[in-house]
């Protein structure tokens, strides 16, 4: 039976790097990182280490001659928690159809900021770190047998902002991706760092002046031009957009008048919007509200349906099978 690719792209330390840090080789030779346990303990097959904390993990195919679409899982956690582990549980089904799967760990925030942290950090260095995985996939993708116009980003939470980030606003990109040295165009220089289709569940899509901006306060006078919402709009890449009814974190009427906005400018996109667990699509249900990451909570439903929603979008726009 034939053995397919699994990539974990582990971009690990949970803080900001250091100066040290920033000064290694941009051209990502290799460095003796240690990976995320609850991540390499999941996953078989060769570590290769990239630039700072920066881990690949490949399950090596026996047929090489193929290209493979491949799927970027970016974890949530409100920029200053969590990691890859998170969405592994996705990874492996989607991977089960003929997907390279590839999941981030981002450079997280210090934890505990708030409105009155004087100076707090902003998400810019996790945007950096979405970006520069795509586009290293992009000039890696003949290495790993990827089809490089068939790169998928799957956000939830706080990573539904990194990938609509990458999909549909241009800035925050890594220093060592978009500059020269000696003369020498760095090789993600080269490279887009847009994915071709967006996968967005409980986004977050508004840090701006709208009601209910999700802590705007990180973003100080870069809010307007970060905001995901008010961005334009003028891509083709599809999207699929799954919310929970009783979210208070990702801010429901705001996703829906994202999606209004994505149709108004014919981009293709399809919204679910989640009620209960008892019965996701029914809005006179009221056992267990859908709420933020809904996808991820217990019942078969909850679960279940959205996943499968995620696989037929893929499978729709011909990615796995």
């Amino acid at each position: 039976m034939r053995q397919f690719i699994l990539v974990v792209l582990i971009l690990i330390a949970a803080r900001i790097p250091t100066a040290h840090a920033q000064a290694q080789n941009p051209y990502l030779n290799d460095h003796d990182e240690t990976a995320n346990p609850a991540i390499s303990a999941s996953v078989y097959g060769t570590k290769v280490n990239l630039r700072y904390q920066l881990n690949v993990y490949i399950q090596q195919v026996d047929d090489s001659s193929e290209l493979y679409p491949a799927v970027v899982l970016v974890h949530g956690g409100g920029w200053d928690k969590g990691n890859a582990a998170n969405l592994t549980d996705y990874a492996r089904v989607l991977h089960t159809h003929n997907l390279i799967t590839v999941e981030v760990d981002y450079r997280t925030l210090p934890e505990g900021e708030t409105a009155s942290t004087p100076n707090p950090h902003s998400p810019e260095p996790c945007v950096q770190d979405m970006k520069t995985v795509i586009r290293w996939l992009r000039q890696n993708a003949d290495k790993y047998h990827i089809d490089r116009n068939k790169i998928a980003a799957f956000g939830e939470s706080a990573g539904g902002y990194m990938a609509a980030h990458a999909a549909y606003l241009d800035g925050w990109n890594h220093a060592d991706d978009a500059t020269t040295y000696n003369g020498t165009p760095h090789p993600l220089t080269y490279w887009s760092a847009k994915p071709n289709l967006l996968i967005l569940m409980s986004p977050i899509l508004s840090v701006g002046t709208e009601a209910h901006a999700y802590e705007h306060w990180r973003f100080g006078s870069d809010s307007t031009d970060h905001d995901i919402i008010t961005a334009p709009t003028n891509s083709s890449i599809p999207v699929l957009l799954q919310i929970g009814y009783y979210d208070t974190t990702a801010w429901p009427p705001t996703a829906k008048t994202w999606h209004q906005k994505l149709m108004d400018a014919n981009v293709p996109v399809t919204q679910y919007v989640y009620y209960s667990e008892e019965n996701p699509d029914n809005p006179n249900a009221t056992r267990y509200g859908a709420c933020h990451q809904f996808f991820r909570k217990a019942g078969a439903d909850f679960y279940n349906v959205p996943q499968n929603r995620v696989i037929s979008f893929l499978h729709s726009h011909g990615y796995g099978d």
